[in-house]
């Protein structure tokens, strides 16, 4: 069995009170499974919890196959390339070498790449 909650709060201390006034929502998640809870910080208020969770295993999801497929594309790239593709039955293999999504970041209008690595402190 597994339970969420939520509750908001406002940053105290002085600085990031300044630079971030609004409120924002920790949810907490609670899997009897691993006997373990995870709480997810966002300033979102209008989607539900399990929007949100959703969200979250589905970048976690894209982010394991990229790790493993040893892809050279950032995860917006990766993201952006299954987004069009859904009803491709395309081998991932194939859409991933085929797909040309240059200058991905200019399109974004980030001039520096910025890849979360989530797989960084893990050696295989």
């Amino acid at each position: 069995m597994c339970s969420y909650n939520w509750f908001s709060f406002r940053l105290t201390g002085f600085y990031p009170s300044q630079r971030y006034p609004e409120q924002l929502r920790i949810i907490r998640y609670w899997d009897d499974e691993q006997k373990r809870e995870f709480m997810f910080l966002t300033n979102n208020f209008e989607l539900s919890v399990l929007q949100i969770y959703t969200a979250i295993i589905t970048y976690c999801l894209v982010a394991i196959v990229q790790h493993y497929m040893r892809l050279e594309r950032s995860t917006y790239e990766v993201l952006q390339i299954l987004s069009i593709s859904l009803t491709d039955k395309t081998p991932l293999a194939d859409l991933f070498a085929k797909t040309n999504f240059n200058n991905v970041n200019e399109r974004n209008g980030s001039k520096e790449p910025y890849m979360l690595d989530l797989f960084e402190n893990f050696k295989y």
